[in-house]
């Protein structure tokens, strides 16, 4: 008899940020405690559509050597015990699943999209529920809760499509003094995000950041240091010690992540902190947390200039891939990858204990 844990790891998904997803997924899959879990793959392609991989030695290695590997077209169905079907020769076979583990970067996979679909069947799932997710993606949503939390964030203006035409640029500039960072709402991995020094970049780069969402923020250069903490539980969660990144391009873009090898340096400590600085930052990264109700796991990004620290994002699915910062993190606080996933899928299940536990019909006597 089989006592291991099924583990639906899913990844992919209809977001700019497919193929880095895929070498998180990798990352897991190769880390996982196999004498534990029973790790099923589960590919979500660009359109959206789910694929079960079957089991291989070797998880794929890219978009090329999945289409290698033998997929069933996955039909969800909202069931606590069998969430997926396929069928083969006319056949149909039942697919059960212990717990999900989505690694779904970005949009549809990190919005609350999925982790609404996933709630639905009552199996515990690593990582945020709906409600973090979906306010962590939105950006603008995400700086309202912090200033309501009297959390510092860098300053920006937001604008929706149908506001394109009445832009008033000048007055943004007068504002906030060029250069602007100009970035999608909803969008991660510095996708769709620019950097305008004139006026004329300023126009060009928010008509290119449109291409991206239906919102976007424009929003004041911080000259700072890249600070990074990673935050670990549910009701009181954990915080590591600051890590630092020194992008060596104009800014940590999409290209300096993940394109270029030597595209910036990634420091753990964060160097040349006093200790009460640490303190203070891993204060904030544990207050924003909290006040984004985040549970399982989360990165917080945070801008240190002078003595104060703006934030300037939270990633509720960060990068497991071999250069993210989150898993090399809490290496360095003495959790290996293969701990910080047993980890992850015990805090998901203490967190599906206490929903179970709650009444969902009402009968008036």
């Amino acid at each position: 008899m089989n006592s291991k844990k099924k583990v639906a790891l899913i990844f992919g998904g209809r977001s700019t940020e497919h193929e880095i997803s895929i070498l998180s997924a990798k990352n897991i899959y190769r880390a996982i405690d196999k004498e534990k879990y029973q790790v099923l793959n589960i590919y979500v392609s660009k359109e959206g559509k789910f694929y079960y991989i079957e089991d291989s030695k070797n998880f794929p290695e890219n978009l090329k050597e999945i289409e290698q590997h033998k997929k069933h077209l996955l039909y969800f169905q909202i069931d606590d015990k069998s969430p997926f079907v396929y069928w083969e020769n006319q056949e149909m076979h039942v697919i059960s699943v212990d717990i999900f583990f989505p690694i779904t970067h970005g949009t549809f996979g990190e919005d609350g999209s999925l982790q609404g679909l996933l709630k639905l069947t009552q199996i515990p799932f690593v990582g945020c529920d709906v409600l973090a997710s979906a306010l962590c993606m939105d950006k603008e949503a995400m700086k309202q809760i912090l200033t309501a939390n009297q959390i510092p964030i860098t300053p920006y203006v937001s604008y929706q499509i149908h506001e394109k035409s009445s832009i008033p640029y000048e007055e943004i500039v007068k504002k906030f003094q060029l250069p602007l960072f100009i970035k999608p709402a909803r969008q991660g991995s510095s996708v769709g995000v620019y950097k305008a020094k004139t006026i004329e970049e300023l126009k060009q780069f928010i008509e290119k950041s449109f291409e991206f969402d239906t919102k976007i923020l424009v929003e004041k250069e911080i000259k700072g240091r890249e600070i990074e903490c990673a935050v670990l539980g549910n009701e009181d969660p954990e915080v590591t010690i600051p890590g630092e990144i020194k992008p060596k391009h104009e800014f940590y873009s999409y290209d300096a992540k993940y394109v270029d090898p030597d595209g910036a340096g990634l420091f753990i400590p964060a160097q040349n902190l006093l200790p009460e600085e640490v303190q203070k930052i891993k204060h904030i990264a544990y207050l924003t947390y909290k006040a984004l109700y985040c549970e399982g796991f989360a990165r917080v990004d945070m801008f240190y200039q002078n003595g104060e620290i703006y934030v300037n994002e939270v990633n509720t699915l960060p990068g497991f891939t071999n250069i993210s910062m989150y898993p090399k993190l809490w290496e360095y606080e003495g959790l290996t990858q293969t701990q910080l996933i047993d980890k992850l899928i015990l805090l998901a299940e203490e967190r599906f204990g206490n929903l179970k536990k709650i009444k969902y019909s009402y009968e008036v006597v």
